[in-house]
């Protein structure tokens, strides 16, 4: 029942039964006889910090471990699955594979890399899998090769992972173990999440620190130190851990160590670090020299969780400190633009009584930082002056660090129990100004869109990480909500319009919201309708032209899909009340993975839009020909005496019959539903919806037999809409001479 007693030890009394007590530490236990004895409970995890008895049923319990919560009903027989987004992650970093890998150590867990997406809808469990490194340090991709990671944990141990070979070793700086030992007798002192970070100007080159800053060019081979002891060293603070009933010495608790560093991507060999016990240094020189330039106004014995150096300018650097574990929960950010000779405090704006976990500079906008505080994320456009906070639907969490993705640009978080979280595209970050706000509209110009498989799934009950959403991103401010018909309008490089999207009907014009009188469920609107609600509207097309229109029976075994969009240069105009109020340039990328070029998709949308466009002669083909068996019909039923109708009824009825017959030519009007076709021989029309989802099927250049296959379909399918123009030049003609001379017109022909 002593296992490291002052870091989990939690009793909890039984809300039924006197005699029941549960204690929890790294195991779990329970007492049936008021603690004479004692029997362990197995439970998903381990390491038990918390736990709720259900007051009016005691075998219901929920257990909050590091594997995240558990809940039983029957008192710890079973318990539910580990299956909650609530990982703790210290840090995170990100590679340029495609999509983007992130990567993190969880708390009492593996270590992860996960996809930033995916082609299919969802980021899942096989998305993910462990690299180097454990539950505590920093893990880093190999900036030639992803698939090489290093990664550390607690007690200074160095590992790398190589996926393809899936093998692991260490790398370490210094490779004895410290378990059970104060840091007074280490030979170097690590830090529970030591850091571990790549040269910007060395892809081979990778720090790790100590008390003392090391680095290697040979993957871990070999170790050099090029700094000496940058902390305070005081003797008091390296001291074994623990007691008086027991000591707990796992590396968590070695202090004195360096927590943080990172070299200018501006000037090679200018290096900053922080401390745990409170120092920033810097080196200007490649490590021959250190500086201590802590600012002035931190109170001592702060640690420095972050020191994040210009992008932009070598002599500046921001630093982020906290002081909560001496019950000081001020937030602490700081920046310099003179390598440390002086600092000014930058909080204005952030909560005063809470604490900053990191900062970070956006390295696109020198302007713009990000501040990851102990319940969310803030922003300042001003660096550092001001502050506001940018939590959007984040929950309140701590946020542990931050990262932005440069090529994609996105910012992603690392929470301490919600995981990690994504912001898929922060350019309108980048373009927000006082103009804009004062503004009553504004049309931001979208990122650009990859042409990559992928879509994005919104199910409130779905257990996996959500897809960014998959198409160009658009968004539109209104200063005020509007009753006025709003549009986005989307057009090729030649100004030639592809697709209108409204805020009063789909693009098949089918939908019209209620009138004002009624509530209209927000949730309820179909995602093709256009928001038109005060402030920020967002919208994603899917990069799909217009669907073709036919019968239902194509769609089974086919597709009506419009064609996508090729990668290209595009426009979108905003549109309020039919006024174009500004218009915006956009690019679509193709997807870096892909083995087919802007060619082969060109190529592709040629053949598909070809298949479109006999689709749609089908389509009205179709109209024109049951527009015109109803008309017939309905003429032959006006007259109230069947000898009347008797001079028109033989030709009448061979319309009407070879109609039908040319019909079903093109479609089998016996499927009128899935696999209807097993039953029913498909027609040419359900041929040709079926080529077009061949054609479709891939963003990849057609085969030679797809255009075979369309040519010889086509051909087939022109008899038959021939065959029907011949009828109406002939036989409908006739009719309505006939009729003409009975001083009415039988059927009036719309050709579309």
């Amino acid at each position: 029942l002593t296992q490291r007693p002052w870091y989990f030890s939690q009793i909890f009394a039984d809300t039924k039964n006197e005699n029941v007590v549960y204690v929890l530490n790294v195991e779990f236990f329970r007492s049936i006889d008021g603690g004479t004895s004692w029997n362990k409970i197995q439970n998903r995890h381990g390491d038990n910090h918390d736990m709720w008895i259900n007051p009016d049923d005691a075998n219901n319990w929920i257990m909050g471990d590091d594997g995240g919560p558990q809940v039983t009903f029957d008192a710890g027989k079973n318990f539910t699955d580990v299956d909650l987004p609530t990982a703790q992650f210290y840090h995170v970093t990100l590679d340029n594979d495609f999509p983007f890998g992130v990567y993190g150590p969880q708390q009492d867990n593996s270590s992860i890399k996960i996809k930033s997406g995916t082609a299919g809808g969802s980021i899942g469990a096989g998305d993910w899998y462990p690299v180097a490194g454990g539950e505590a340090g920093y893990i880093v991709s190999d900036p030639a090769n992803p698939d090489i990671t290093y990664g550390g944990e607690y007690d200074g141990q160095i590992s790398t992972y190589n996926k393809k070979t899936e093998q692991y070793r260490m790398v370490s700086v210094y490779p004895e173990l410290h378990s059970g030992e104060g840091a007074i007798v280490h030979k170097y002192r690590f830090n529970w999440t030591m850091p571990i970070a790549f040269s910007p100007h060395d892809p081979k080159m990778l720090y790790a620190t100590s008390d003392i800053v090391h680095r290697t060019k040979d993957g871990g081979q070999t170790w050099e130190d090029i700094s000496p002891d940058l902390t305070r060293h005081d003797p008091k603070t390296l001291t074994a851990s623990g007691g008086p009933v027991t000591l707990d010495n796992t590396g968590a608790e070695t202090y004195a160590t360096i927590f943080a560093i990172a070299e200018s991507s501006v000037q090679q060999g200018v290096i900053w670090t922080g401390s745990d016990d409170g120092l920033v240094e810097v080196t200007r020189n490649d490590g021959k020299n250190w500086t201590n330039v802590t600012p002035k106004n931190l109170p001592e014995w702060a640690l420095i969780s972050y020191v994040e150096p210009s992008h932009f300018d070598a002599a500046t650097c921001y630093v982020s400190a906290t002081r909560y574990k001496t019950d000081d929960n001020k937030p602490y950010l700081f920046k310099t633009n003179n390598y440390g000779s002086t600092w000014s405090l930058i909080t204005t704006g952030l909560p005063q009584n809470m604490y900053t976990r990191c900062v970070r500079e956006d390295p696109e906008h020198k302007n713009i930082l990000y501040a990851g505080t102990e319940t969310g994320i803030y922003i300042s456009f001003n660096e550092g002056a001001s502050w506001q906070s940018l939590q959007l639907n984040l929950p309140i969490t701590p946020v542990h660090d931050i990262q932005i993705q440069k090529r994609d640009k996105a910012l992603v978080i690392a929470t301490h129990g919600r995981s990690f979280w994504i912001l898929d595209d922060i350019t309108p970050l980048y373009q927000l100004n006082d103009d804009i706000v004062k503004s009553k509209t504004y049309l931001f110009q979208p990122r650009f869109a990859y042409r990559a498989p992928g879509v994005q799934l919104l199910d409130p009950f779905m257990q996996a990480g959500t897809n960014a959403p998959s198409g160009v991103m658009v968004r539109y401010y209104l200063k005020d909500s509007t009753d006025k018909e709003v549009k986005l309008r989307f057009l090729n490089s030649k100004g030639d319009s592809i697709i209108t999207y409204s805020s009063k009907k789909d693009v098949k014009g089918l939908w019209t919201p209620p009138a004002k009188e009624y509530h209209v469920n927000k949730k309820a609107i179909p995602p093709t309708i256009l928001r038109s609600n005060a402030g920020m509207n967002s919208f994603t097309w899917n990069m799909t032209y217009p669907d073709a229109k036919g019968d239902t029976s194509g769609t089974f075994e086919g597709t009506y899909s419009g064609p996508k969009a090729i990668p290209g240069d595009y426009k979108v105009q905003l549109i309020v009340n039919n006024e174009v109020l500004q218009t915006q340039d956009f690019k679509i990328i193709n997807d870096p993975r892909s083995d087919f070029n802007a060619t082969d998709l060109q190529q592709q949308f040629d053949l598909a839009m070809k298949i479109h466009n006999k689709q749609m002669e089908i389509y009205n083909t179709l109209k024109q020909l049951r527009s015109v068996q109803e008309q017939v019909k309905s003429f032959m039923n006006s007259f109230d005496d069947s000898a009347k109708a008797l001079p028109y009824k033989s030709l009448a009825k061979y319309i009407t019959d070879t109609a039908k017959m040319i019909e079903g030519k093109i479609y089998n009007q016996k499927i009128k539903a899935n696999e209807d076709d097993l039953r029913y021989p498909v027609a040419l029309g359900e041929k040709l919806s079926g080529l077009k989802g061949a054609v479709l099927s891939a963003d990849s250049k057609p085969t030679a037999s797809m255009y075979v296959s369309f040519n010889s379909l086509s051909e087939r399918i022109d008899v038959w809409i021939n065959r029907w123009k011949e009828l109406v030049r002939t036989k409908v003609a006739e009719l309505n001479t006939k009729a003409g001379n009975a001083t009415r017109m039988a059927v009036e022909i719309k050709e579309k």
